[in-house]
């Protein structure tokens, strides 16, 4: 009977592991079939195409820069987010335009900023027909700190003078 009663324990205990090892591989193929058809439904869908530029434009950017120098000297840098380019006429569109000049000797730091802009790139000219919004006179944080240990007195002409148009 000792050989029987361990045979019978020895049978349970076979089944049970055979049970939890069959619920394991269960689980594990109910998760990854449920992670693939989840994937499959959340799949990311193709965002709506780019609207075709009109006949009429030569080309648009994001993202543009230029800045005019004389030597290594910098005189005015037009920063835009966005431009439009057309065919005829060979005007520009720029959009939420930021431009800094430096001045010829490099010593301001007047800032524009304006929505929209319209330059000529035959005449050279930038003309906002809305809202400008000007500093004049924004000198460089090193020019306008003092030396340490130095008397400083506050110049009115050294603050910035805001205009807007």
């Amino acid at each position: 009977m000792g050989t029987a009663g361990l045979s019978r324990q020895s049978d349970k205990r076979r089944r049970r592991f055979t049970v939890i090892v069959a619920v394991a591989l269960a689980a594990a193929v109910l998760t990854v079939a449920g992670a693939y058809w989840r994937g499959r439904k959340h799949q990311e869908k193709a965002g709506p195409a780019p609207q075709p530029l009109p006949a009429n434009v030569k080309n648009q950017l994001s993202g543009y820069t230029y800045t005019q120098s004389e030597g290594d000297r910098r005189i005015f840098t037009v920063h835009a987010a966005r431009t439009v380019a057309f065919n005829q006429g060979g005007a520009t569109v720029l959009k939420d335009v930021y431009v800094e000049v430096f001045g010829p000797t490099g010593l301001r730091h007047d800032i524009l900023r304006t929505e929209q802009c319209n330059y000529d790139p035959n005449s050279g000219e930038l003309t906002a027909d809305g809202k400008v919004s000007i500093e004049l006179n924004q000198l460089d944080a090193v020019l306008s700190k003092p030396a340490p240990g130095a008397l400083h007195v506050l110049d009115r002409s050294s603050y910035p003078v805001f205009v807007e148009t």
